[in-house]
């Protein structure tokens, strides 16, 4: 991966141009000629995915290359992301979860889930319908089932 500032912007490629400036075969062309026109290597640094996060690319002149700051994650942030862990559908504000077993005393549900465009996720003996409000008509098949059930509020960052 190769990048280059380009209109003060550091833009990324991930394959070099076969076309640059009056340059064919640009993408075969050797290192040097690429360095000349501004596209250098970019290193993704190692980190610890649980308390370390990817920040901003920048060029470091030193190394002569491209790379990205390595920014900690608050406490914050670790607690929203143990919270978010198992949340299959992030887009979405709450979840139903249910027995699967449900599913077969009340097929319709997941009928009308897939029909509207909703996840519907079966994982262990689970279904999980995704969604961002319960529509009052179906506050009564929720209230028949709600020893069975669960709904749960998507955790804020």
């Amino acid at each position: 991966m190769k990048a280059n500032i380009i209109n003060d912007e550091i833009k990324v490629f991930g394959v070099i141009p076969k076309q640059w400036k009056t340059y064919l075969n640009f993408d075969k062309a050797p290192k040097e000629l690429l360095e000349s026109e501004g596209f250098f290597d970019v290193e993704i640094p190692t980190i610890d995915q649980k308390t370390q996060q990817l920040g901003n690319i920048f060029w470091d002149s030193e190394l002569t290359m491209f790379t990205y700051h390595v920014i900690a994650k608050t406490d914050i942030d670790i607690a929203y992301e143990l919270a978010m862990q198992g949340w299959h559908e992030p887009a979405f504000a709450m979840r139903i979860i249910a027995p699967d077993a449900l599913l077969i005393q009340a097929p319709g549900i997941e009928t009308w889930a897939r029909y509207k465009g909703l996840p519907v996720i079966v994982e262990n003996d689970s279904v999980y319908l995704y969604c961002d409000f319960i529509l009052p008509v179906h506050q009564s098949l929720l209230s028949a089932y709600q020893e069975v059930i669960s709904i749960e509020m998507r955790p804020e960052p």
